[in-house]
């Protein structure tokens, strides 16, 4: 995670924006339409987003009815960058303990750049509520994930790829199920998940 930390931190600044230019623009929108489907409707919901970035998720969670947001990212910059209504908390996802739950959790590429993946279903388990439901976004076995892996690893990052197997034993292994399976772009997977 050091080496994706210290990507994060020094992208900060301009994530938003770049995020925002062509084909990022095309490519997030797709994720977000289907990472929109997975996680349902947000209205009236509370909503926990883990490695929220500059908030994305966030942002649309809110213009989507949400009445409570939270952001949670590692890198202090993205979370001051966070939209406003968006309440931030620096912390690693890995290890996070609120000691509250959500009605929504959305963890948007996130995954790929964690040591252990297992902590992060353990968070989304922790903070779900009872009846709730999350969507986790990842990098699938899609051929155009070579682009996103090649990305990363020119600024000394390495990512994970993971399959609908792979993400079905991990939620399992924390009391969680796959609800829903999709394919939410040229290289990413996402799936809705709840307890079991």
């Amino acid at each position: 995670m050091g080496e994706a930390r210290t990507y994060f931190d020094s992208a900060a600044a301009d994530y938003r924006k770049r995020s925002e230019r062509f084909p990022w623009s095309w490519i997030r929108g797709r994720e977000a339409r289907a990472v929109d489907a997975a996680v349902g409707s947000l209205a009236d919901r509370s909503v926990l987003d883990l490695g929220c970035g500059a908030g994305l998720y966030a942002g649309r969670a809110l213009a989507r009815g949400a009445r409570r947001v939270v952001g949670v990212d590692l890198v202090e910059a993205m979370v001051r960058n966070l939209p406003p209504g968006v309440e931030g908390v620096v912390a690693d996802a890995a290890s996070l303990r609120l000691g509250e739950t959500f009605d929504r959790v959305i963890s948007a590429g996130l995954l790929e750049f964690v040591p252990d993946p297992v902590t992060i279903f353990a968070t989304i388990e922790a903070h779900l509520g009872a009846d709730g439901r999350a969507a986790i976004l990842f990098p699938a076995p899609l051929p155009a994930v070579l682009v996103y892996q090649a990305f990363h690893l020119s600024h000394g990052v390495r990512i994970r790829i993971f399959n609908r197997k792979a993400i079905a034993a991990l939620a399992a292994g924390v009391g969680m199920r796959i609800l829903d399976f999709r394919i939410a772009g040229p290289f990413a997977g996402v799936a809705a998940l709840a307890h079991i």
